[in-house]
C-alpha cells in the first residue's frame, strides 16, 4: 500500500505500508515494512528484510518517519524504529534483529573493530540540520495529492518529534558509563554509543527542544498561526503533531495538537517547563 506522492520506479516491494512520498528510485528490497508516516528513502542495494529468513513470515519492520535506508544496508527482522524519526542508516550497515532504538534524528555506522554497530544520537540536528531544512521544504513543495490534505504535509519539527527528543535526552543524561568508553543508553537499541557521542547528542536534543519551544511561544505571542497546513504548492511547513514516547507513535492527522494553536501552545509552555 503505497501513501499520496509516493515515488517507486525499481526494486522490490512486498507486503508492505509506506505513507506519503517515500522514494524507492533504484534496485533494493522492502519486504513487510510498516511506515504508516512516510518519507521513506531506500538507497541502492538496501536489503530491509528477505524472502527467504528460515522462519515463519510473522516478523516485521516498523520504520520511523523519514528513514533513509543507505546504500547496501541489511536490516533482519524484527526491528522498530517508530521512535528514530529521520533516522540515517548509513552505508553496509547490518542491523541485528530484536531491537528497538528511540533516539530521534540519529545516524547509525558500521561496526568497526567494536563488534557492534555504532549509533549517533540526534546526529542529524548536530551536524546536519541543512538535511531538515531542505526536507521540509521539499515536502512542502511536492505535495500533490489534493484530496488527501487531510493526512499530508504534517511538519517534521512538531509536538511529537519534540517529545521524543526529550525522552532520548533524558535517556542519554541517565546513561551509566561502561569501562570501555562507552555508555549503556535506553533506546540504543543493539548498537555502542560512546561517551562523546551521548555528551554531544544531549546538548544537540536540549537545544532543538529549546529552540521549538521558543519559536512557538514567540509565534503564539505574534498572533502567528502555530498550526496552519500549507496549501498545496506552498513553500516550507513550519512547526508540528504528537506520540508517546513508550507507545506506539499517535498519527500526525490524529495529533489535536497538530490541529489546534491553543494546545500546542500549551505543550510549549510544558516543554519549557521541564
Amino acid at each position: 500500500v503505497l501513501g499520496p506522492d509516493c515515488h517507486v520506479s525499481s526494486g522490490e516491494i512486498t507486503c508492505c505500508l509506506l505513507g506519503e512520498m517515500s522514494a524507492a528510485h533504484h534496485q533494493s528490497l522492502l519486504i513487510s515494512v510498516y511506515a504508516p508516516t512516510g518519507r521513506t528513502n531506500v538507497g541502492h542495494g538496501a536489503d530491509v528484510g528477505s524472502n527467504h529468513t528460515g522462519r515463519a513470515a510473522d516478523q516485521e519492520c516498523v520504520a520511523g518517519e523519514g528513514t533513509f535506508w543507505g546504500l547496501g544496508c541489511a536490516v533482519k527482522f524484527p526491528v522498530d524504529l517508530s521512535g528514530m524519526p529521520y533516522g540515517l542508516v548509513a552505508a553496509g550497515v547490518a542491523l541485528d534483529p530484536g531491537q528497538r532504538i528511540t533516539m530521534p534524528f540519529s545516524l547509525l555506522t558500521t561496526a568497526g573493530d567494536r563488534g557492534t554497530n555504532r549509533l549517533h544520537p540526534g546526529w542529524i540536528l548536530s551536524d546536519s540540520p541543512y538535511s531538515l531544512e531542505r526536507n521540509g521544504r521539499k515536502y512542502g513543495t511536492r505535495r500533490t495529492a489534493r484530496s488527501h490534505a487531510d493526512y499530508t504535509a504534517y511538519n517534521i519539527i512538531r509536538p511529537a518529534t519534540v517529545d521524543l527528543c526529550a525522552a532520548a535526552r533524558d535517556d542519554l543524561r541517565a546513561a551509566a558509563p561502561e569501562q570501555d568508553g562507552t555508555r549503556r543508553v535506553r533506546g540504543a537499541g543493539k548498537n555502542a554509543v560512546l561517551s562523546a557521542d551521548v555528551e554531544k547528542g544531549a546538548a544537540a536534543y536540549s537545544e532543538f527542544v529549546l529552540r521549538y519551544a521558543l519559536r512557538s511561544l514567540l509565534d503564539e505571542r505574534e498572533g502567528g498561526e502555530l498550526r496552519r497546513r500549507p496549501a498545496v504548492g506552498e513553500e516550507g511547513p513550519a512547526p508540528p503533531a504528537a506520540a508517546d514516547a513508550v507507545s506506539a507513535p499517535v498519527l500526525p492527522w490524529d495529533d489535536p495538537r497538530e490541529h489546534d494553536s491553543a494546545l500546542a501552545a500549551a505543550h510549549a509552555r510544558d516543554v519549557l517547563r521541564r
